[in-house]
């Protein structure tokens, strides 16, 4: 953000646990800074310490410099997450499937208990399996977006109503008015030939007495 003050503000994550999948907008306004959670639309205020520290959802946020009212940040806590993540291992031969060492080579508890972590019901903070987690995400994503098309098809036809409306009430048709404005100069040619009908005989009508 294009901010006029001169304040700077540097994140780090201190608990990784709790950090929330949401970007963040910090605002300063009255003196005071304003943190929204972009993803829930929510908003509180924060203050910093001493040392222009400030702590919450897993995240710690040092202040500096002195900002300007309406100065801005935008926080993106988890957007590159995985961006640099890769697969160390890419030989399935050196996978320690074993759950102790010199256990035999058919031996695979190691490898179970890694597949079991896409049922176990507490894998996901300790209360969804990744399956659960994943359907819930999934449900999530496409009931929002259900709701977000609805809204969009419900805000644009009213916006053509309203529209329509206007139209009816101060909407003008050139065509129409040329129409009528021709209509109306030869009502009055005609009511002007008919008075000056009307003059010539009242004129008639003294000269005769």
């Amino acid at each position: 953000t294009k901010n006029l003050g001169d304040g700077a503000l540097g994140a780090s994550v201190t608990d990784a646990s709790a950090v929330l999948a949401t970007d963040y907008k910090i605002s300063f306004d009255n003196n005071q800074w304003q943190v929204t959670r972009l993803a829930s639309n929510t908003t509180f205020t924060v203050t910093p310490d001493a040392n222009g520290k400030v702590a919450f959802d897993g995240l710690e946020l040092t202040f500096t410099g002195t900002p300007a009212v309406n100065d801005s940040f935008t926080l993106k806590p988890v957007s590159d997450a995985i961006v640099n993540m890769d697969v160390l291992i890419t030989d399935e031969a050196k996978i320690a499937m074993a759950s102790e060492e010199d256990a035999g080579d058919s031996d695979n508890r190691n490898g179970q208990a890694l597949l079991d972590l896409q049922s176990n019901s507490k894998t996901v903070g300790g209360a969804k399996s990744f399956n659960d987690a994943y359907a819930s995400l999934v449900s999530d994503i496409g009931n929002k977006t259900a709701t977000l098309k609805t809204s969009s098809t419900t805000q644009g036809n009213v916006v053509t109503q309203l529209s329509n409306q206007q139209q009816s009430i101060s909407g003008v048709n050139l065509d129409e008015e040329y129409g009528n404005l021709q209509r109306f100069q030869q009502y009055y040619l005609a009511n002007a030939q008919v008075l000056q009908t009307a003059n010539a005989i009242f004129d008639a009508l003294i000269n005769i007495r």
